[in-house]
């Protein structure tokens, strides 16, 4: 998904979305805070896949309880999901480096 970057004055550098939807202030905090710094820290509230919605997952506790949910069988997984990045895996590996370096719950899909 690309995304435009405009500039309107009092929101220079904020993000439209591929609609033209304004994604600004969540998603140019979000992309500026480091992958160690949890989205806790950041006290931004984390936009959400449709992905993850359709699960009935709308809240980053949900997404946690589910990924705990999932921990016994999650390595056994063929896909995977960030529900705060909308990206797909097809390995366990890169979907746990995922895990570790941006520290974003990641579904097992299948």
């Amino acid at each position: 998904m690309a995304l435009e970057r405009f500039s309107t004055g009092s929101e220079a550098g904020s993000f439209v979305g591929p609609a033209g939807s304004l994604a600004a202030p969540r998603l140019a905090a979000a992309q500026s805070t480091t992958p160690a710094q949890s989205l806790e820290d950041s006290g931004l509230e984390p936009i959400i896949s449709w992905r993850a919605h359709a699960r009935g997952l709308h809240s980053l506790d949900g997404l946690k309880a589910a990924v705990l949910g999932q921990r016994r069988t999650w390595w056994q997984g063929r896909t995977f999901h960030c529900p705060l990045c909308d990206m797909d895996f097809v390995d366990a590996t890169p979907a746990a480096e995922h895990v570790v370096q941006l520290q974003h719950p990641v579904l097992r899909m299948d």
